[in-house]
């Protein structure tokens, strides 16, 4: 969408807000009754949602093959990050994200938006990345499929992780940044421009472009009254539970997980599956 002019860019992110609205307000879909969205709780949903995140960038150009066949940011490994996995059927991962608090160490993105987001601490605002998102194209993509089921599993994950950070945090701000592709999504959900087009060495000097969305939307204005409509959990039966136990790992957990992936063969089992 880089050469796109900006109002006929804001015209098609309308229709896409205008879809998002149509999609969580009508009748639910019967399989999102058995979908999960919710932070991982267990070192194997971890372990799965690296494996995914891996396979989704080799296919996309966006990584390098390894031998533990994982994408790993140093950034999980810290009590700054959480990660929260799309599950059907409590067995089929369908997403991933990880959300990255700011901290003295920064997010993933300062690498190549550093000044951008130092403007942000400047302004005290409290921030964390969206990152290392994937969807599982092996099940997505089947001619069975819908396409919208991508998009209502995107929106899930960020009701998640939204509803997770204004109930256990002071993060009013949400940035991310990625391939220009995916513009017309975040522009969707209303995320603003932060930083212009640049070429990111994390995912193989692939083209990036950052974006930040302002979390305090009670606003009355009409942005604000969309993002309500397409955020809101409150009455969303997967949301109304208690924040669950967020899930430790040290040095030790990423060891032996990354030391049992080079010697099995994930790559004839992923699948999806837990």
């Amino acid at each position: 969408m880089a050469n796109i002019p900006e109002t006929q860019k804001e015209r098609v992110a309308n229709k896409i807000t205008a879809r998002m609205i149509s999609l969580v307000t009508k009748k639910e879909p019967l399989f999102l009754k058995d979908c999960e969205f919710r932070a991982v709780q267990t070192l194997p949903e971890f372990r799965v949602c690296c494996q995914l995140v891996y396979q989704e960038y080799l296919l996309q150009r966006y990584s390098r093959p390894n031998r533990a066949r994982l994408r790993i940011s140093v950034h999980q490994m810290t009590d700054n990050s959480t990660t929260y996995i799309a599950l059907y059927k409590k067995k089929y991962v369908l997403g991933s994200m990880t959300l990255v608090q700011d901290n003295p160490m920064g997010v993933p993105m300062d690498k190549i938006y550093h000044e951008e987001l130092n403007e942000l601490r400047r302004q005290q605002k409290h921030f964390c990345e969206a990152t290392m998102l994937a969807q599982n194209s092996r099940i997505l993509s089947h001619p069975s499929v819908p396409k919208f089921f991508r998009t209502l599993i995107l929106l899930n994950l960020f009701k998640a992780a939204i509803r997770d950070l204004k109930a256990s945090s002071d993060r009013n701000t949400l940035v991310a940044c990625f391939h220009p592709n995916h513009e017309i999504f975040y522009r969707g959900l209303k995320f603003q421009p932060l930083g212009g087009l640049k070429t990111y060495s994390h995912v193989q000097e692939n083209p990036a472009v950052g974006f930040m969305l302002d979390l305090n939307f009670p606003g009355t204005d009409k942005d604000s009254q969309n993002l309500k409509k397409i955020l809101d959990v409150s009455k969303d039966a997967r949301f109304s539970q208690n924040l669950p136990t967020k899930i430790k790992f040290n040095l030790h957990d990423i060891g032996k997980m990354l030391i049992e992936a080079s010697e099995e063969e994930i790559e004839n089992r992923i699948d999806g599956r837990i």
